[in-house]
C-alpha cells in the first residue's frame, strides 16, 4: 500500500511539475507586448502633430533613423499640418474627443503582437489589417541596446521618400474618413494602423 501511495504521488508530481517547468522555459512577453503597442500609439500621435518627421523618426531604430536623416527631404510642412488638423477635426467631430492613441493604448489590444528572441536579439511584428483588395502588411520592431523597442523600416523608405510616405498615410486617413467605425475603440485601431501602414513591410505570412 505504501509503495502504491508513493507511485501515485510520483505521477501526480510529474503531472504538476513538468508543465510548470515547461512554462518557465517560455519567456513572458507581456511587458514587451505592452511596450510595443505603446510605441505604435506614440508614433501615431506624433504623425499628427508639429515636427512630425523628427518626432516619428524618434520611434524608429537607430540604424534606419540615421540612414533616413542623412538625406532627408521635407515637403510642404504647412500643407502637411493643415492635413493633420483636418484629420484631428474629423476625429473629434466623429467621437466628440481629441485624438490620443497613447492615452487609449488599451484599444490596440486586439492587434496580435508576435515577439521572437530574447534580450537584445528580440524582434516583433504585428500583422496589420489591410483594406479589401489590397495586400496584407506587417509592422516590424526590434529591441535596441538601450532596451527600448523601435520600429524597423523597409529599404524602400529613405530620406527622399519618408516625408511623402508620412503624408500619404495621413491623407489615407482623411480620404477614408467615411469608413471610421462607430465605436471609438475600433476607430483607434483603424487610424493607428493606417498612419503606420507606409512604414510597414509586406506580410511574411502566406
Amino acid at each position: 500500500m505504501f509503495r502504491y501511495g508513493l507511485g501515485v504521488f510520483a505521477m501526480f508530481a510529474a503531472m504538476v511539475v513538468v508543465p510548470m517547468l515547461q512554462a518557465a522555459e517560455k519567456p513572458d512577453n507581456t511587458q514587451s507586448v505592452m511596450e510595443i503597442r505603446r510605441v505604435m500609439a506614440q508614433a501615431a500621435d506624433r504623425a499628427l502633430h508639429k515636427d512630425a518627421v523628427n518626432q516619428v523618426l524618434d520611434m524608429v531604430n537607430k540604424a534606419d533613423r540615421e540612414r533616413i536623416q542623412k538625406d532627408i527631404v521635407k515637403g510642404d510642412e504647412a500643407k502637411y499640418q493643415a492635413l493633420c488638423e483636418q484629420v484631428l477635426k474629423t476625429w473629434k467631430d466623429k467621437y466628440g474627443k481629441d485624438f490620443s492613441a497613447e492615452g487609449h493604448v488599451d484599444t490596440l489590444g486586439d492587434l496580435n503582437v508576435i515577439v521572437t528572441g530574447e534580450g537584445k536579439d528580440a524582434k516583433a511584428h504585428i500583422n496589420l489589417p489591410a483594406e479589401p483588395g489590397t495586400n496584407a502588411y506587417e509592422l516590424r520592431l526590434m529591441r535596441e541596446k538601450n532596451g527600448y523597442w523601435r520600429m524597423e523600416l523597409p529599404d524602400t523608405v529613405d530620406g527622399k521618400t519618408f516625408f511623402a510616405k508620412l503624408t500619404a498615410a495621413v491623407q489615407s486617413v482623411e480620404d477614408n474618413k467615411d469608413k471610421l467605425p462607430g465605436a471609438m475603440r475600433k476607430g483607434y485601431q483603424r487610424v493607428t494602423t493606417q498612419l503606420l501602414q507606409e512604414m510597414a513591410f509586406p506580410s511574411s505570412e502566406k
